[in-house]
């Protein structure tokens, strides 16, 4: 996950973690109450505004190579593949078998392109957990009801009491 302010989350005491599965991307950002006014926007700059290095692309292409060379010699990812593959077809990303030569021959526009048209400008779900405030879920709300997406807000769509702290969603 493209970042280039990771460090001024690091100064507050925050980290991101990012996952990604075929039709999904979670980014989960750890934080103190306290320090939620100062992260939230350096967080939305580092999702809406993420950079590139070219570097980084290399390095990162070197390792999903060796990774794929990797599973190609275990039996249940060959299989799950030809699975999907078979059921989805070639042309869906869930039947595509990604090869060594698919990821090294992404380019870094290929790749900002890609970001902006999957991440940047789609809905997304935004969970908030911890003992937080009605005040800190509507500043929270504040810095992402402009969001560029292709769609528009629709507001706070629950919230709802777990394990007895305040807890919300908010879908943009």
């Amino acid at each position: 996950f493209p970042s280039h302010d990771r460090s001024s989350l690091e100064q507050l005491g925050a980290f991101y973690k990012v996952s990604s599965q075929l039709d999904r991307i979670t980014v989960t950002v750890y934080t103190l109450a306290r320090q939620l006014d100062s992260v939230i926007p350096i967080f939305r700059d580092v999702l809406e505004n993420a950079i590139f290095p070219e570097e980084e692309i290399r390095l990162q292409q070197k390792l999903m190579a060796q990774q794929i060379q990797l599973n190609q010699e275990k039996n249940s990812l060959l299989a799950n593949q030809w699975f999907r593959h078979a059921l989805f077809g070639a042309d869906q990303r869930q039947g595509y078998i990604l090869t060594e030569s698919d990821v090294l021959a992404l380019s870094r526009d290929l790749l900002v392109q890609a970001y902006q048209e999957v991440v940047v400008l789609q809905p997304f779900h935004l969970f908030l957990s911890g003992s937080l405030t009605d005040t800190e879920f509507d500043r929270t709300r504040e810095h992402f009801t402009q969001w560029p997406t292709k769609k528009s807000w629709s507001g706070l769509s629950e919230k709802f009491q777990g394990f007895k702290l305040p807890a919300g969603r908010l879908d943009y």
